[in-house]
């Protein structure tokens, strides 16, 4: 994929909700850049699924990068579970039920390489978070390949923080993950 970062035209950039037809160009990213295996029915059944905030970025009309994430829903006893189907989307920001969400969690975010540096997994990740935010959601959790400081040093700019080590959580190769929180009750968006 050709992209010259002097020529970086913004017009030409877009965010949408993920479809199901872009399963194709996320697996390719997913191998291109060593991402926690999904198959193409994984991503199809998460992308369909009403508990979900995902998001692709384009430019031109191509996916050049993409977040996965999840909401994890509160019953009102205070215990905390998954509910898939529970709610029905609209879009990735619409829901047709009032429902309480105690926590988020993100599960892939990917950045083309030809356009990393340019704010697009900034912009993905904020997105996410303002979603989460209107949606009243207390934290968000992630888990990331202890090696993978880029990563680490991104999610940190993001007020993330580390929590704790998982031992040989990810394998091919095997490794340990860092798994990071960012709090969203009392604290405002950057």
């Amino acid at each position: 994929m050709e992209h010259h970062n002097s020529n970086f035209d913004r017009a030409s950039y877009t965010i949408r909700a993920l479809t199901g037809a872009d399963t194709p160009n996320i697996l390719e990213l997913q191998k291109t850049y060593n991402l926690s295996y999904w198959s193409s029915e994984d991503y199809q059944k998460h992308i369909e699924q009403g508990d979900t905030i995902n998001l692709a970025a384009l430019y031109k009309n191509k996916l050049i990068g993409f977040i996965i994430s999840r909401l994890i829903i509160s019953n009102e006893i205070g215990n905390v579970q998954v509910l898939p189907g529970k709610i029905q989307k609209i879009n990735y920001t619409k829901f047709t039920e009032v429902v309480s969400f105690a926590e988020a969690e993100i599960f892939n975010i990917a950045v083309h390489k030809n356009f990393r540096r340019e704010g697009i997994g900034t912009f993905l990740i904020r997105k996410v978070i303002e979603l989460c935010r209107e949606l009243n959601v207390n934290s968000i959790w992630l888990e990331v390949r202890e090696t993978n400081f880029d990563a680490v040093k991104f999610y940190q700019f993001h007020d993330f923080k580390e929590i704790y080590s998982r031992k040989n959580y990810y394998y091919s190769p095997s490794e340990n993950a860092t798994v990071m929180k960012l709090d969203l009750v009392g604290t405002q968006q950057k």
